[in-house]
């Protein structure tokens, strides 16, 4: 999980591909390049690539439409679009409609650039914890809590619903707060610091139900950490 993450690169021109190959070498990723979406769709065949980058304005089929079909087919890849400002109300449909997750104005800036893409990966290694977390969060009897960096509720498994009346849908996307997450009296910010600087934390979280009452339950936050071993999400484990 914590290895080379996996780019692909989409471009019909060579000394783009190349230029931003040399852009990223030393990042811990390991790169496939493409010329068209025919080459970059058997690359995804072949590899489980996490995050895939590519040119708007292609012969053939554009980046819109290949984002799309990587989108159908591959819907836990991360997918950026790069492109020239001119283009990009067309490319802001494939934003709204979910094909791509972000676009990159061209000439493109080395550093904006590499946070994006570390951002990406990030994205990435979460969303492949969360599958992975899914597949186990059923068997587990405690609650599990999936929460990401910015502070965004990504999962939850049944039991916790149950324990606290929620449905999965209404807690997806929303801010932790939103369930009043204070930690043996400390504000869920504190909560947050420790478990970042210590890596875990045990105690007694206080926690708000969907009736609107406040529970304490006895609770353990670890750390998970994406490929550069930065802190990417915590996991809550609560106890009836």
């Amino acid at each position: 999980m914590y290895g080379q993450g996996q780019l692909l690169i989409v471009d019909d021109a060579p000394q783009i591909l190349s230029s931003l190959t040399r852009l990223l070498r030393d990042e811990s990723y390991q790169i496939h390049t493409a010329t068209n979406a025919s080459e970059a769709l058997d690359v995804l065949k072949q590899q489980d690539v996490d995050v895939v980058l590519t040119d708007y304005a292609m012969p053939g089929m554009n980046g819109a439409e290949l984002l799309n079909r990587i989108a159908q087919r591959y819907p836990r890849t991360i997918r950026l679009v790069i492109s020239g400002k001119l283009e990009y109300d067309t490319v802001r449909d494939a934003i709204n409609f979910g094909q791509a997750h972000k676009f990159i104005d061209k000439p493109w800036d080395d550093w904006g650039l590499k946070e994006t893409l570390r951002d990406a990966f990030r994205d990435a290694a979460l969303q492949n914890l969360a599958h992975e977390y899914r597949q186990v969060f059923e068997g587990v009897q405690e609650g599990l809590l999936l929460v990401d960096r910015q502070g965004h509720i990504r999962d939850a498994n049944a039991a916790f619903c149950t324990l606290l009346g929620y449905e999965l849908p209404m807690l997806r996307h929303q801010p932790a707060r939103i369930l009043h997450l204070s930690a043996d009296g400390k504000p869920y910010d504190a909560l947050y610091r420790t478990v970042l600087r210590e890596g875990a934390w045990e105690g007694s979280l206080k926690v708000r139900n969907a009736r609107g009452e406040d529970l304490s339950l006895p609770a353990r936050v670890k750390a998970l950490y994406d490929q550069h071993q930065g802190p990417s999400a915590m996991v809550f484990y609560l106890s009836a």
